[in-house]
């Protein structure tokens, strides 16, 4: 108590925070967790002075499929140029290759072209050999019709024509001791192939009868297989005449022999400038 007779300082009771004695954990104050927040990112520009407000990341550059916009650019442009190139070398290079074949059609039809007069050089006959005095023909045919002959000399060979007075003239040609075999003339006419037939004779003649003659000697030879049906008979022959010089399918004096249909209707004739023809008759096995 003070000595004084009025009231002076005071010691309160101390109200501070109580301690705990350790073996009384239960009533020390509780400490509660927390997280502590996320530190900002520092970017340092070592450029300006330390304490200087940090810098602002810089902003990315714009992109195009994973590449920076001008690189791509760039990448594009170079592929452009590359597929022009390609495109216009694989134009050049058809253009090229049409021309070449053009010109080589061209060559190979100049050199197939035939000469400037006109005459086909690969069905042109073998040279014939000119000869002089008369001419040796066969007996007389059974035929009282006058017959005249014209001579007709080419640049290669001299041919002997009785057309058009020998027109359905006979002319007989001698088979060994038998029968001559008689052929009907026919001039500036033909007489059709039979189906499939080919052509059994194709040389050059002087003559109709010569030609007729050709005809002949081939049945004798071939008779065996004529008879059996093992090859065809010659009954009919064309030989190229001067008449149509100027046509370029004209051959003079190339003789023609094959089969004709020959029944009871009779040879079926036709109309044929080219040819002065004959037809085997009295037709037999030989």
């Amino acid at each position: 108590m003070s000595n004084y007779h009025y009231s002076d300082l005071e010691v309160a009771p101390s109200k501070a925070p109580e301690v705990f004695l350790r073996d009384a954990p239960e009533r020390a104050p509780e400490v509660v967790p927390h997280s502590a927040p996320e530190p900002l990112p520092y970017y340092y520009n070592q450029n300006k002075d330390d304490g200087a407000t940090p810098s602002i990341p810089p902003k990315e550059k714009a992109r195009v499929c994973g590449v920076k916009r001008r690189t791509f650019w760039v990448i594009l442009g170079v592929a452009l140029a590359i597929i022009i190139a390609a495109v216009a070398g694989g134009v050049a290079g058809a253009l090229i290759s049409r021309n070449g074949s053009s010109e080589g059609s061209s060559d190979q039809s100049t050199e197939a072209d035939p000469s400037s007069d006109g005459s086909p050089s690969s069905t042109a006959p073998p040279p014939f050999l000119t000869t002089s005095g008369p001419l040796t023909t066969e007996p007389a045919t059974t035929s009282t019709q006058s017959l005249s002959t014209t001579t007709v000399t080419l640049a290669r060979t001299t041919l002997i024509r009785d057309c058009p007075s020998a027109d359905g003239s006979l002319y007989d040609a001698s088979y060994e001791d038998n029968e001559p075999l008689v052929f009907r003339k026919f001039c500036t006419a033909g007489l059709r192939h039979v189906l499939n037939g080919v052509d059994l004779i194709n040389q050059p003649e002087q003559s109709l009868n010569d030609c007729i003659n050709a005809c002949v000697d081939y049945n004798i030879r071939n008779r065996t297989d004529i008879a059996t049906g093992d090859n065809q008979p010659c009954n009919a022959v064309c030989w190229r005449s001067n008449e149509q010089l100027s046509n370029i399918n004209q051959i003079p004096g190339q003789c023609f022999g094959y089969t004709t249909l020959n029944n009871s209707m009779g040879f079926q004739v036709t109309d044929e400038p080219l040819c002065d023809s004959a037809a085997w008759i009295n037709q037999r096995d030989l």
